[in-house]
């Protein structure tokens, strides 16, 4: 997903700690060819603000789903019969982890309805 992408070179630009400029190349370096295209033809002549280059990958390449479809989802998630459970508990984090991702303030204690929707589910 783009916006674990954005997380992790946000991580790489802190780390970084050098000019604005220098965080603006390091994005643009990271991207792919049809990425780099479309932050060179969408984002707005501000060279130095960061965000400027990413809002347009988000908007282009990020998750278009609803949060309440997404946490809907989650929700409805149960484990299929005579299914492993190890793959009901995989989608259950993942689909909280998408959650988490569209609206990080929705749900303050992640692990304690993760661990009741995996009984609900079961």
């Amino acid at each position: 997903m783009i916006e674990e992408w954005v997380k992790s070179v946000k991580a790489g630009i802190w780390a970084l700690r050098g000019p604005e400029e220098d965080h603006v190349d390091f994005v643009e370096k990271h991207l792919k060819s049809e990425a780099r295209s479309t932050v060179k033809f969408t984002a707005t002549a501000d060279k130095i603000d960061v965000e400027k280059r990413f809002q347009p990958l988000v908007e282009v390449y990020g998750d278009s789903v609803p949060v309440r479809t997404s946490l809907k989802e989650f929700c409805e998630q149960t484990q299929n019969p005579g299914g492993p459970i190890h793959a009901c508990v995989y989608n259950l984090q993942e689909r909280m982890s998408r959650v988490e991702l569209q609206d990080p303030e929705r749900i303050p204690d992640t692990d304690m309805i993760l661990k009741e929707q995996l009984v609900l589910g079961l």
